[in-house]
């Protein structure tokens, strides 16, 4: 797992995943069952990406394939892989209203 340096968005909802980590958008598909989860996401980009946000991606969809569980913590969503080491850590969206 590695900090991010820019923002980053990732919203599953209804097997469905979309969000962005700085350039270009996140999509994918995603299924839990019975504890396990199982992720299918890629970056689909309409323009160039300089390196930092490429690397930023790169490293998106790496921990994002190896993620086989998740589990909440508090007000964060912890994704772990098949060792129950974390890959990503979600928090909430504070929308402002």
């Amino acid at each position: 797992m590695i900090e991010a340096k820019a923002p980053a968005e990732i919203t599953f909802r209804s097997g469905h995943i979309d969000g962005s980590a700085g350039c270009g958008a996140l999509v994918g598909d995603y299924k839990l069952s019975d504890g396990h989860l199982t992720i299918h996401a890629h970056f689909a980009l309409a323009g160039l990406c300089f390196e930092d946000s490429s690397r930023q991606n790169d490293g998106v969809i790496r921990d994002l394939n190896r993620v086989t569980q998740m589990k909440r913590r508090n007000e964060t969503m912890l994704l772990l892989d098949v060792g129950s080491d974390v890959e990503i850590v979600l928090v909430p969206f504070a929308v402002a209203r």
